[in-house]
């Protein structure tokens, strides 16, 4: 075979293999091309799913701080409520001491005069006992006047405890406020455009269940108590206390929760506690036990989960009870904090008389 037959030959030949070549290249090329975009959806993927959730983070954060600002006005208005009565009841402890120093005036003026006629050679028995008749008669009135700015005295004393008790939970909870506010600033709400979920049929939505922070406040701003029946006894089958003593031991609650939406308090937990208003302390349900400490049951009360019925608590407690003045209140319990409810405090004792129900 001369040169000229040969060339194309070899021409032909080394067009082939540049071909193979150049195709084995390309297809390790697109191959790799293949790997990298896989990863690359695959990070954009995972992207997406860590944006979306720090997203739901930062809602449930925001909505987490709705609730405790909303708790936190509610408090707010508690105390307003308490600060008025006691502004009260103070005007009442001076308007009583005004009226008391102006009665004890008037018996130094009665006896000075007693002991003037007294003091004349033809005394007029006559008139000193009708002026001893009037200042008995006045130093009666002072001691009334004088219990019942006692009692008032006492009320307030009373009052500023629950003021103080109050004001803690606003400070407890505005902490909470601020490290929720801390954690949002340090983690914003990413600014970008995340896939559109679909669109929602009508079915879907009647089984739309809310974020638990939007159903915490619902709960806390429209569920109230109606209280039926209110009964204490120093034994469980016992004759109902008109006057307790250190030995009173059960208390009988008889009430239903209400709330415009029912369902929004269905299996939700609630708390009910006897306050000591002297010592601004809970009286334990079934007693505190010291050998465990850490032990919260029964210590803050009694808890309950509500089933849409009214229910019937029996309250018991066999330690001699130390103060005068009682409360029973019930709040709405979630992740160890208790949120009150309307018309949720009532007070059960009164200076040592049963005014509950009464």
């Amino acid at each position: 075979m001369n040169l000229k037959k040969k060339l194309p030959l070899a021409l032909s030949i080394a067009g082939a293999i540049a071909l193979a070549c150049l195709t084995v290249y390309q297809s390790g090329l697109i191959s790799d091309i293949r790997n990298e975009l896989t990863k690359t959806i695959n990070k954009l993927t995972k992207t997406t799913e860590a944006l979306e959730a720090e997203m739901v983070i930062n809602q449930q954060l925001e909505l987490e701080l709705t609730v405790y600002q909303d708790s936190v006005n509610l408090l707010n208005s508690v105390i307003g409520d308490l600060n008025a009565k006691i502004s009260n009841l103070k005007k009442n402890v001076r308007q009583l001491s005004s009226q008391l120093q102006s009665m004890e005036d008037k018996v130094a003026a009665l006896t000075k005069e007693i002991e003037r006629l007294k003091s004349k050679s033809s005394a007029d028995e006559q008139m000193i006992a009708t002026l001893e008749k009037n200042r008995d008669g006045i130093l009666k009135q002072m001691e009334e006047m004088d219990r019942e700015r006692t009692t008032v005295n006492m009320e307030a004393t009373q009052l500023k405890n629950q003021l103080s008790a109050e004001t803690g939970n606003v400070t407890k909870l505005k902490q909470s406020i601020d490290e929720i506010e801390t954690e949002i600033a340090t983690h914003p709400a990413p600014k970008t455009e995340l896939r559109t979920p679909p669109a929602q049929t009508g079915v879907e939505n009647d089984n739309i269940t809310f974020s638990p922070q939007r159903r915490l406040t619902s709960i806390v701003s429209n569920t109230s108590v109606n209280f039926h029946k209110i009964v204490l006894r120093n034994k469980e089958n016992g004759k109902d206390l008109s006057k307790v003593q250190s030995d009173w031991k059960y208390s009988f609650f008889d009430f239903d929760l209400e709330n415009q939406d029912p369902e929004a308090i269905l299996d939700e937990q609630f708390l009910i506690q006897l306050y000591d208003l002297d010592n601004a302390k809970v009286v334990p349900m079934n007693e505190y036990n010291p050998e465990y400490p850490e032990s919260k049951q029964g210590a803050i009360g009694y808890i309950f989960r509500y089933e849409g019925q009214p229910l019937s608590i029996r309250y018991f407690n066999s330690q001699n009870k130390e103060g005068s003045n009682f409360d029973v209140r019930l709040f709405y319990y979630k992740n160890d904090m208790a949120y009150p409810l309307r018309n949720g405090t009532v007070q059960l004792v009164r200076n040592g008389q049963v005014v509950a129900g009464k």
